[in-house]
């Protein structure tokens, strides 16, 4: 298991803040798809689903272009 990094960061109530758009940020695309798969493995696995049965789901349209 790799060496995990702890961030936290306390806010008050009505401050803005940019804490999670600024760790995914660090964090780079890779971490941001890797942690997305893990909750659709996690909600699945909830849900009483193997993981090996998980599909990307495909969605199939046909454009035609219009006459005149």
């Amino acid at each position: 298991m790799p060496n995990r990094v702890i961030e936290e960061k306390l806010t008050k109530r009505g401050e803005t803040d940019d804490f999670d758009r600024e760790f995914w940020r660090k964090a780079g695309h890779e971490a941001c798809w890797a942690a997305a798969a893990e909750m659709v493995v996690e909600v699945e696995l909830f849900r009483g689903k193997h993981a090996r049965e998980l599909r990307l789901q495909r969605t199939v349209e046909t454009l035609r272009r219009r006459k005149g």
